[in-house]
C-alpha cells in the first residue's frame, strides 16, 4: 500500500541495494562564473567547444549539478570531485575510499537532467516527449518483434521503448562501445536476465527510464533545486520546496504479480523494487 514520507537532505550515499535518481530542471540563463569554477579544466573545454549556446548551456548546468550532487555524497567541495573514465569510456569517480565507490549516470534532454547514483551498475536516459520518426528509423533502433508490437502500441510507444534500450547500453558502457540498439529487446521490465528497467516520468512532456540490477530494492527519485543550492554555496544539494515545506516523498510498492518475477529472476537476493518520488 502506498504511503508517504519527509523528504529529506541527508548526506547519506545510497544503501547498497539502493538507487537515488535526481531530476534537475536546467536553468535558461548562462552558466555563470562562479558555477563555472566548479568544472573541471576538461569540462570547461567541453564547453566551450559547442557551437550553439542553448548546448553550452545545457552541458555546463548539467555537470554543475552533478558535481554538487556527488560531492554531497562524498563530503567535499564541488569542485574537487575528481571523475575519469572506466574501461568502456564511462565516468566514474577515481579514488579507493568508500565514497569512490558510488557508481552514476547522467542524461539530459532540453531543459531537464537526470542523474542517478548507486552502489551497483546503472543507467539514466531521459528524453523530451517527441514523435520519432518511423520505417528505416525504426528498423535500425528495434527489433522485428519491438517493431510489430509498436504497430499497435500508443502514442509514446516508442519513446519509451527507446529510453529502456538507451539507459541500459548506458548502465553496461556498451553504448560507447557502439553496441546497436536492435541488438537488445525490452519490451518488459525484466527482459534482461540480472536487470530491472524502472520507466520514469520526471516532469511533464518528458520520459526517461533507469537501468538497474535485478537486485535492487528501493529506487528514490529527488528534485535539485539548482540555482537554490549555488546561491547558499551549499557543497550539497537542496531540494526545490515551496514555503510550507510540503513537498514530500511517495512510495510507491510493485504488485505482487511483479514481486514473484523479482523473486524468480534476481540475480541475487531481493525484494521487489521500491519507488520513491516527490508528491505533485
Amino acid at each position: 500500500m502506498p504511503y508517504t514520507r519527509r523528504a529529506s537532505l541527508s548526506e547519506t550515499p545510497p544503501a547498497q541495494y539502493d538507487v537515488h535518481v535526481w531530476t534537475v530542471a536546467l536553468p535558461a540563463c548562462e552558466v555563470g562564473r562562479n558555477a563555472v569554477r566548479l568544472l573541471s579544466s576538461a569540462e570547461r573545454t567541453v564547453m566551450s567547444r559547442f557551437a550553439f549556446g542553448r548546448d553550452e548551456r545545457r552541458y555546463g548546468w548539467s555537470h554543475v549539478a552533478l558535481r554538487l550532487i556527488l560531492a554531497s555524497y562524498r563530503g567535499c567541495d564541488p569542485a574537487d570531485v575528481e571523475l575519469r573514465s572506466g574501461a568502456s569510456g564511462k565516468p566514474r569517480l577515481a579514488g579507493t575510499a568508500p565514497q569512490a565507490q558510488l557508481e552514476f549516470n547522467m542524461s539530459h534532454s532540453d531543459n531537464v537532467a537526470l542523474v542517478a547514483v548507486g552502489r551497483v551498475p546503472l543507467g539514466v536516459d531521459v528524453e523530451r516527449a517527441q514523435s520519432l520518426p518511423d520505417a528505416s528509423f525504426h528498423a535500425a533502433s528495434f527489433t522485428p518483434s519491438e517493431r510489430a508490437w509498436l504497430e499497435s502500441a500508443g502514442e509514446g510507444a516508442a519513446l519509451r521503448l527507446w529510453t529502456r534500450k538507451e539507459a541500459f547500453l548506458k548502465a553496461t558502457g556498451e553504448g560507447l562501445l557502439g553496441r546497436p540498439l536492435d541488438s537488445v529487446e525490452i519490451l518488459d521490465v525484466w527482459a534482461i536476465p540480472g536487470w530491472r528497467i524502472v520507466d520514469l516520468d520526471p516532469a511533464p512532456g518528458y520520459v526517461a527510464a533507469a537501468a538497474v540490477r535485478a537486485n535492487v530494492t528501493q529506487l528514490v527519485e529527488r528534485r535539485l533545486d539548482l540555482e537554490a543550492a549555488l546561491l547558499v554555496r551549499l557543497p550539497r544539494p537542496v531540494l526545490g520546496m515551496d514555503q510550507q515545506d510540503a513537498r514530500t516523498d511517495r512510495i510507491r510498492s510493485v504488485e505482487t504479480a511483479e514481486h514473484d518475477v523479482l523473486q524468480e529472476r534476481a540475480a541475487e537476493p531481493g525484494v521487489p523494487v521500491v519507488v520513491v518520488h516527490p508528491n505533485e
